[in-house]
């Protein structure tokens, strides 16, 4: 009878674990670094008070922190003399034309006089590549730390692939918001009726199906690492608590469940994402300085030589760079985000004006690129399979390995001419852009006609124009009325949020308020009251009253779409919609008109 011999001898020594930086770094910054990243945003909630001034701190603190983690991309990509004499053309020319392309959309809309902020439309494009970009890298880690793995290396990649992929859809898609409001997004700025996608019952299978698949794949995977242990291959403990850690804690801060609402009953899905966000950071901290620290180290390494002092410096001078490092890209996140209007804004002496709109234009654009490119670069910088990455990275250990390490950056493409190089990439960045910008100018119109409040309001101004013209815009505004609460009402079978009630609430109370006037104009009955409308306002009223009440037993934020035209209109003197403030002045203003209508 055959006697199985696994083929790693009994005399060869246990392969030890591979690591970034090293057991402990690798464990604070990498490994248990969801469980910190929860844990700082908690603590960053209650710090500044909870509500929805913790809220915004928590997401404000991970915007400059996100932005900042884009700047060690630059200091890879611009830095490396080898990589910038390879891929000249594309490294200078990918900037301009993301760049270019945003400052000529921002300038278009300001001139033709829509608000500024329209422009995020764009930003599609990074919320539907960013659940990539993070899921790539943690599985980058998981390949890592699987390193001395000697199962074939086409099973063992695909295995740790699907097993992330397949639990990362779950968390996206539990999260009840990702999906749904991008949905949302494309309806509200695009117009693609992909509103079907919101019936809770699909939704309801797609949710069910992820887990089915993630369940599957993760039983598929414990009896692949029974086969590597059957045959004597290396299994990263490591590498299965990375797993483990990171997508717990992405469940519990993504999807809505008990626990996170009785530790923070304020907790939503822009939060969860800031602290899985500031992990993602952390990481890709970690493998840039070890990249740098590698590439300082190597002797044929063609970088400048401030470069290397500063990379491959010991003792107290490593901590010193250390720190620097960690604060220069700080500052160049600070400075691109909202803090940097903060610092910019009041050092130039501005306030409203054409010169304000032309800073927040190429700051806006330049977070855009800067984001963008930061997703462009890492797509290819980083491939384990180039031996530059193997060889920075400290993933090869004796001349057996370094012989038979992957392609190069120097097999992978040759030297392409300028004109070449602009064509491609007009084809990966302007097209998609340019699909966008077209359905975009396609459903776009001015706020009157696009928005059902500032409709009504602008139809019951007699200063807004002739009558007939004013009547047409209310009638057309009412009728958008009834579509938009369809989508806000979808929105809510998925997931009751404040946002979606308050909205609901507007449209109801603004509609009842703009069908009595021009009922009462019509009828020759204008500024009067009676039984009658008593009547017909009730049950909008009444209703109207219950969406703010079932507002305020949710966490904030409040505001929707058409929030400034209200805070504007609003007589007491709200100054922010996300306030609670401002629904409970809408309430008073409710109740105010039905005990008016009851007096009568």
């Amino acid at each position: 009878m055959a006697t199985y011999v696994p083929s790693r001898s009994v005399d060869q020594p246990r392969p030890r674990q591979n690591w970034v930086l090293g057991p402990i770094p690798d464990y604070l910054l990498i490994v248990v670094a969801p469980v910190l990243g929860l844990l700082w945003a908690i603590a960053t909630f209650h710090l500044f008070g909870g509500g929805m001034n913790g809220q915004l701190a928590v997401i404000g603190i991970f915007m400059i922190f996100n932005v900042a983690h884009h700047f060690p991309t630059f200091i890879r990509i611009y830095g490396d003399k080898d990589l910038m004499k390879r891929f000249r053309w594309s490294l200078l020319l990918a900037p301009i034309l993301p760049f270019t392309a945003s400052i000529l959309l921002c300038s278009y809309l300001v001139a033709h006089g829509f608000p500024l902020h329209y422009i995020v439309y764009l930003s599609i494009i990074l919320i539907i590549w960013d659940p990539w970009h993070f899921l790539m890298q943690h599985y980058g880690f998981m390949r890592i730390y699987d390193r001395h793995n000697k199962a074939p290396r086409a099973i063992a990649a695909r295995m740790d692939y699907w097993l992330c992929t397949t639990w990362f859809i779950f968390c996206m898609v539990s999260a009840t918001c990702w999906l749904p409001d991008l949905i949302y997004d494309f309806n509200r700025y695009f117009g693609v009726p992909l509103l079907f996608l919101l019936n809770s019952s699909i939704y309801g299978i797609l949710l069910a199906t992820s887990l089915v698949a993630a369940l599957l794949m993760t039983v598929g995977y414990v009896y692949y690492i029974h086969w590597c242990r059957k045959k004597g291959y290396f299994v990263s403990t490591v590498k299965l608590l990375l797993v483990l850690v990171t997508f717990s804690v992405m469940y519990l801060t993504f999807a809505p469940n008990p626990l996170m609402e009785k530790w923070v009953p304020a907790w939503t899905f822009s939060m969860g994402f800031a602290a899985i966000g500031m992990v993602h950071v952390s990481q890709y901290l970690a493998i840039v300085w070890k990249y740098n620290r590698g590439l300082a180290r190597r002797e044929d390494a063609s970088r400048p030589s401030i470069f290397t002092r500063l990379f491959s410096a010991r003792g107290q001078l490593l901590g010193v760079v250390m720190v620097a490092y960690v604060l220069i890209c700080l500052v160049y996140g600070a400075l691109l985000t909202d803090f940097g209007k903060s610092f910019w804004f009041p050092y130039l002496g501005l306030d409203e004006g054409r010169l304000t709109t032309a800073i927040l234009i190429v700051l806006g654009s330049t977070v855009f690129t800067s984001t963008l490119l930061h997703y462009y670069y890492d797509g290819f910088i980083w491939k384990l399979r180039h031996k530059e990455n193997q060889q920075n990275l400290d993933l090869v250990e004796g001349q057996e390995e370094k012989e038979r390490t992957g392609s190069s950056w120097w097999q992978s493409s040759g030297t392409l001419p300028a004109g070449t190089v602009l064509v491609k990439q007009a084809l990966y960045f302007l097209l998609p852009m340019a699909v966008l910008s077209g359905l975009f100018w396609i459903s776009i119109s001015q706020p009157v006609e696009r928005f059902p409040i500032v409709g009504m309001r602008v139809s019951m101004d007699e200063a807004a124009g002739p009558l007939q013209q004013r009547r047409a815009l209310g009638r057309d505004s009412i009728v958008r009325v009834k579509k938009q609460l369809e989508i806000e009402e979808q929105m809510l079978a998925i997931r009751e949020r404040a946002v979606n009630h308050c909205y609901a609430a507007d449209l109801l109370f603004e509609r009842a308020m703009c069908q009595n006037y021009w009922d009462k104009l019509e009828q020759g009955l204008a500024g009067t009251l009676g039984p009658a409308d008593f009547v017909r306002l009730e049950q909008p009223l009444s209703s109207a009253m219950e969406h703010f009440q079932k507002a305020l037993d949710l966490p904030p934020p409040y505001g929707h779409q058409e929030e400034a035209i209200l805070v504007m209109a609003l007589s007491r003197g709200a100054k922010r919609y996300a306030d609670r403030i401002y629904i409970e002045a809408r309430m008073a203003d409710i109740q105010e008109i039905q005990g008016m209508l009851k007096g009568r």
